[in-house]
Protein backbone atom coordinates (compact mmCIF):
# COMPACT_ATOMS: atom_id res chain seq x y z
CA UNK A 1 0.00 0.00 0.00
CA UNK A 2 1.43 3.44 -1.25
CA UNK A 3 2.11 6.47 1.39
CA UNK A 4 -0.97 8.13 -0.59
CA UNK A 5 -3.35 5.43 0.45
CA UNK A 6 -2.40 5.79 4.13
CA UNK A 7 -3.02 9.76 4.10
CA UNK A 8 -6.00 9.33 2.37
CA UNK A 9 -7.43 6.84 5.10
CA UNK A 10 -6.33 8.73 8.15
CA UNK A 11 -8.10 12.02 6.78
CA UNK A 12 -11.28 9.43 6.05
CA UNK A 13 -10.87 8.35 9.55
CA UNK A 14 -9.90 11.74 11.02
CA UNK A 15 -7.12 10.47 12.73
CA UNK A 16 -8.44 7.41 14.50
CA UNK A 17 -7.93 3.87 14.46
CA UNK A 18 -10.62 2.49 14.25
CA UNK A 19 -11.37 -0.91 16.43
CA UNK A 20 -12.98 -3.83 14.81
CA UNK A 21 -15.32 -1.36 12.19
CA UNK A 22 -14.91 0.69 9.57
CA UNK A 23 -17.92 1.76 9.10
CA UNK A 24 -18.39 5.15 8.93
CA UNK A 25 -21.67 7.58 7.60
CA UNK A 26 -21.87 11.20 6.84
CA UNK A 27 -25.08 13.19 6.04
CA UNK A 28 -24.65 16.57 4.57
CA UNK A 29 -28.28 18.79 4.92
CA UNK A 30 -28.29 21.20 2.23
CA UNK A 31 -30.51 24.52 2.72
CA UNK A 32 -31.62 26.91 0.28
CA UNK A 33 -28.94 29.70 0.86
CA UNK A 34 -26.24 27.04 -0.06
CA UNK A 35 -25.19 26.55 4.11
CA UNK A 36 -24.50 23.08 5.01
CA UNK A 37 -24.77 21.05 8.43
CA UNK A 38 -22.82 17.59 7.87
CA UNK A 39 -23.14 15.00 10.20
CA UNK A 40 -21.01 12.02 10.86
CA UNK A 41 -21.64 8.87 12.34
CA UNK A 42 -19.42 6.19 13.80
CA UNK A 43 -18.65 3.86 16.54
CA UNK A 44 -17.83 4.84 19.73
CA UNK A 45 -15.77 2.03 19.89
CA UNK A 46 -13.07 4.01 17.44
CA UNK A 47 -11.50 5.93 20.16
CA UNK A 48 -10.50 2.59 22.13
CA UNK A 49 -7.04 2.49 20.57
CA UNK A 50 -6.05 5.80 21.29
CA UNK A 51 -7.99 6.04 24.53
CA UNK A 52 -8.83 4.02 27.89
CA UNK A 53 -12.20 3.56 28.83
CA UNK A 54 -12.16 6.40 31.65
CA UNK A 55 -11.04 8.58 28.78
CA UNK A 56 -13.46 7.77 26.33
CA UNK A 57 -16.35 8.59 29.26
CA UNK A 58 -14.47 11.79 29.97
CA UNK A 59 -14.27 12.81 25.89
CA UNK A 60 -18.43 11.97 26.34
CA UNK A 61 -18.77 14.75 29.52
CA UNK A 62 -16.90 17.27 27.60
CA UNK A 63 -19.42 16.46 24.63
CA UNK A 64 -22.57 16.72 27.06
CA UNK A 65 -21.49 19.97 28.48
CA UNK A 66 -18.88 22.19 26.91
CA UNK A 67 -18.69 21.29 23.06
CA UNK A 68 -21.73 21.15 20.71
CA UNK A 69 -19.78 19.55 17.93
CA UNK A 70 -19.66 16.01 19.47
CA UNK A 71 -21.87 13.70 21.05
CA UNK A 72 -20.90 10.16 22.20
CA UNK A 73 -23.24 7.54 23.64
CA UNK A 74 -21.78 4.63 25.33
CA UNK A 75 -24.51 2.21 25.93
CA UNK A 76 -25.47 2.72 22.31
CA UNK A 77 -21.93 2.88 21.18
CA UNK A 78 -22.13 5.54 18.94
CA UNK A 79 -20.05 9.02 18.10
CA UNK A 80 -21.49 11.80 16.39
CA UNK A 81 -19.57 14.86 14.84
CA UNK A 82 -21.13 17.87 13.56
CA UNK A 83 -19.51 21.04 11.27
CA UNK A 84 -21.31 24.42 9.26
CA UNK A 85 -20.09 24.84 6.23
CA UNK A 86 -21.14 27.68 3.20
CA UNK A 87 -20.55 27.47 -0.42
CA UNK A 88 -17.53 30.01 0.32
CA UNK A 89 -15.57 27.77 2.09
CA UNK A 90 -14.72 26.26 -1.71
CA UNK A 91 -15.18 22.35 -0.69
CA UNK A 92 -18.15 22.74 -2.63
CA UNK A 93 -20.16 24.86 -5.01
CA UNK A 94 -24.19 25.31 -4.95
CA UNK A 95 -26.46 27.02 -7.31
CA UNK A 96 -30.11 27.65 -7.43
CA UNK A 97 -32.70 28.67 -10.37
CA UNK A 98 -35.49 29.84 -10.19
CA UNK A 99 -37.45 28.80 -13.01
CA UNK A 100 -41.32 27.90 -13.53
CA UNK A 101 -42.78 24.94 -12.77
CA UNK A 102 -39.84 24.07 -11.00
CA UNK A 103 -37.32 25.76 -8.33
CA UNK A 104 -33.55 23.94 -9.71
CA UNK A 105 -30.85 23.42 -6.83
CA UNK A 106 -27.87 22.33 -8.27
CA UNK A 107 -24.77 20.93 -6.11
CA UNK A 108 -21.22 20.13 -6.85
CA UNK A 109 -18.96 18.76 -3.82
CA UNK A 110 -15.42 19.08 -5.16
CA UNK A 111 -13.58 18.26 -1.31
CA UNK A 112 -14.68 16.07 1.51
CA UNK A 113 -14.27 18.23 4.99
CA UNK A 114 -12.10 16.11 6.60
CA UNK A 115 -10.20 18.43 8.05
CA UNK A 116 -12.72 19.78 9.67
CA UNK A 117 -13.79 16.38 11.23
CA UNK A 118 -10.55 16.16 12.13
CA UNK A 119 -10.05 19.20 13.74
CA UNK A 120 -13.16 18.32 16.25
CA UNK A 121 -11.87 14.74 16.86
CA UNK A 122 -8.03 16.07 17.64
CA UNK A 123 -9.10 18.56 19.81
CA UNK A 124 -11.35 16.49 21.66
CA UNK A 125 -8.80 13.64 22.01
CA UNK A 126 -6.09 16.10 22.88
CA UNK A 127 -8.14 17.67 25.73
CA UNK A 128 -8.44 14.23 27.28
CA UNK A 129 -4.82 13.03 26.25
CA UNK A 130 -2.79 15.99 26.29
CA UNK A 131 0.05 14.29 25.75
CA UNK A 132 -0.64 12.87 22.55
CA UNK A 133 -0.78 15.97 20.92
CA UNK A 134 -3.24 14.70 17.75
CA UNK A 135 -2.57 16.60 14.59
CA UNK A 136 -5.74 17.43 12.31
CA UNK A 137 -5.97 15.66 8.73
CA UNK A 138 -6.38 16.93 5.41
CA UNK A 139 -8.67 17.77 3.24
CA UNK A 140 -9.62 14.89 0.43
CA UNK A 141 -9.50 16.38 -2.94
CA UNK A 142 -12.26 14.30 -5.24
CA UNK A 143 -10.72 15.62 -8.67
CA UNK A 144 -7.82 13.93 -7.70
CA UNK A 145 -6.82 11.02 -9.19
CA UNK A 146 -7.80 8.62 -6.33
CA UNK A 147 -8.56 5.48 -8.28
CA UNK A 148 -6.85 3.05 -6.98
CA UNK A 149 -7.29 4.02 -2.81
CA UNK A 150 -10.71 3.89 -3.58
CA UNK A 151 -10.02 0.24 -4.30
CA UNK A 152 -7.95 -0.59 -1.86
CA UNK A 153 -10.63 1.18 0.90
CA UNK A 154 -12.81 -2.09 -1.12
CA UNK A 155 -10.61 -4.16 -0.67
CA UNK A 156 -9.72 -3.76 3.17
CA UNK A 157 -13.92 -3.50 4.18
CA UNK A 158 -13.56 -0.03 4.64
CA UNK A 159 -17.48 0.76 4.20
CA UNK A 160 -17.89 4.55 4.28
CA UNK A 161 -21.05 6.56 3.01
CA UNK A 162 -22.14 10.23 2.16
CA UNK A 163 -25.16 11.43 1.91
CA UNK A 164 -26.81 14.27 0.58
CA UNK A 165 -29.69 16.10 1.23
CA UNK A 166 -30.70 18.94 -0.65
CA UNK A 167 -34.13 21.55 -1.01
CA UNK A 168 -36.40 19.42 -2.50
CA UNK A 169 -36.03 16.04 -4.39
CA UNK A 170 -32.99 14.64 -5.90
CA UNK A 171 -33.02 13.32 -9.30
CA UNK A 172 -29.81 12.84 -10.57
CA UNK A 173 -26.37 12.18 -8.97
CA UNK A 174 -22.98 11.52 -10.22
CA UNK A 175 -20.52 8.97 -8.69
CA UNK A 176 -23.17 6.04 -8.97
CA UNK A 177 -24.98 7.62 -6.28
CA UNK A 178 -28.56 5.71 -5.28
CA UNK A 179 -31.19 7.72 -5.61
CA UNK A 180 -33.44 6.84 -1.91
CA UNK A 181 -37.48 6.99 -1.75
CA UNK A 182 -36.74 10.17 0.33
CA UNK A 183 -35.46 12.19 -2.06
CA UNK A 184 -31.68 12.39 -0.81
CA UNK A 185 -28.60 11.31 -2.83
CA UNK A 186 -26.76 8.53 -1.26
CA UNK A 187 -23.02 7.81 -2.10
CA UNK A 188 -20.01 5.27 -1.69
CA UNK A 189 -16.73 7.27 -0.99
CA UNK A 190 -14.94 3.86 -2.00
CA UNK A 191 -17.02 4.12 -5.58
CA UNK A 192 -16.61 7.95 -6.02
CA UNK A 193 -13.03 7.77 -5.60
CA UNK A 194 -12.37 4.80 -7.94
CA UNK A 195 -14.64 6.17 -10.56
CA UNK A 196 -13.18 9.69 -9.94
CA UNK A 197 -14.58 13.20 -9.78
CA UNK A 198 -16.85 15.37 -7.59
CA UNK A 199 -20.39 14.20 -6.19
CA UNK A 200 -22.82 15.91 -8.03
CA UNK A 201 -26.91 16.56 -7.33
CA UNK A 202 -29.69 18.08 -8.95
CA UNK A 203 -32.92 18.57 -7.23
CA UNK A 204 -36.26 20.62 -7.71
CA UNK A 205 -39.35 21.81 -5.92
CA UNK A 206 -42.24 23.32 -7.20
CA UNK A 207 -42.16 27.32 -7.55
CA UNK A 208 -45.24 27.79 -5.35
CA UNK A 209 -44.86 31.98 -5.43
CA UNK A 210 -44.56 31.33 -9.58
CA UNK A 211 -47.38 29.29 -9.12
CA UNK A 212 -49.49 31.02 -7.17
CA UNK A 213 -48.93 34.45 -9.43
CA UNK A 214 -49.56 32.86 -12.44
CA UNK A 215 -52.35 31.42 -10.80
CA UNK A 216 -53.48 34.82 -9.86
CA UNK A 217 -53.13 36.10 -13.22
CA UNK A 218 -55.06 33.53 -14.63
CA UNK A 219 -58.52 34.11 -12.35
CA UNK A 220 -58.01 37.98 -12.83
CA UNK A 221 -58.12 37.75 -16.80
CA UNK A 222 -61.31 35.68 -16.66
CA UNK A 223 -62.63 37.65 -14.35
CA UNK A 224 -61.77 40.68 -17.14
CA UNK A 225 -62.98 38.55 -20.41
CA UNK A 226 -66.41 37.93 -17.97
CA UNK A 227 -66.63 41.78 -17.86
CA UNK A 228 -65.43 42.33 -21.17
CA UNK A 229 -68.02 39.89 -23.04
CA UNK A 230 -71.09 41.02 -20.64
CA UNK A 231 -70.00 44.99 -21.69
CA UNK A 232 -70.12 43.80 -25.27
CA UNK A 233 -73.20 42.11 -25.01
CA UNK A 234 -75.05 44.53 -23.36
CA UNK A 235 -73.24 47.33 -26.38
CA UNK A 236 -74.54 45.03 -28.90
CA UNK A 237 -78.15 45.17 -27.57
CA UNK A 238 -78.59 48.49 -27.52
CA UNK A 239 -76.86 48.99 -31.14
CA UNK A 240 -79.65 46.51 -32.33
CA UNK A 241 -82.35 48.20 -30.68
CA UNK A 242 -81.69 51.47 -32.12
CA UNK A 243 -81.77 49.78 -36.03
CA UNK A 244 -84.95 48.23 -34.42
CA UNK A 245 -87.37 51.23 -33.44
CA UNK A 246 -90.46 48.58 -33.50
CA UNK A 247 -88.22 46.47 -30.88
CA UNK A 248 -87.47 49.24 -28.63
CA UNK A 249 -91.10 50.78 -28.81
CA UNK A 250 -92.66 46.99 -27.75
CA UNK A 251 -90.14 47.25 -24.88
CA UNK A 252 -91.20 50.60 -23.47
CA UNK A 253 -95.07 49.36 -23.89
CA UNK A 254 -93.84 46.03 -21.62
CA UNK A 255 -91.99 48.71 -19.32
CA UNK A 256 -95.26 50.78 -18.84
CA UNK A 257 -97.81 48.16 -18.48
CA UNK A 258 -95.62 46.65 -15.48
CA UNK A 259 -95.63 50.15 -13.96
CA UNK A 260 -99.17 50.08 -14.30
CA UNK A 261 -99.44 46.73 -12.57
CA UNK A 262 -97.90 47.73 -9.77
CA UNK A 263 -100.13 51.24 -9.49
CA UNK A 264 -103.06 48.77 -9.48
CA UNK A 265 -101.99 46.33 -7.02
CA UNK A 266 -102.67 48.84 -4.05
CA UNK A 267 -105.86 50.24 -5.40
CA UNK A 268 -107.22 47.36 -5.71
CA UNK A 269 -106.11 46.39 -2.08
CA UNK A 270 -107.75 49.77 -0.80
CA UNK A 271 -111.43 49.17 -2.73
CA UNK A 272 -111.26 45.53 -1.38
CA UNK A 273 -110.88 47.24 2.53
CA UNK A 274 -113.71 49.33 1.45
CA UNK A 275 -116.15 47.05 0.32
CA UNK A 276 -115.49 44.80 3.41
Amino acid sequence: MNRSFFLLLAALLCGTILAGSYDQQYQQHVGLNGASKIVKKTTAQSLGAILTPQEIINAAQICGTSRNDCFINESQNTMITTIELTSENNYYTFETDYGFPFIEHHLVMRKLPTDKFGTVMATLINAVKPDLQLEPSERVDLDANNTENGKLLKQIGVNISYEIIMPGSAYVATGGAELTNEGTAKFELSKVLEQGGSMEVRSREPNWSYIAAIAGIAVLSAFAASFYLEREKKTKKKQEDKKNPASEQIQKKNEQTKSQNKNQKPQNKLAQGKNS
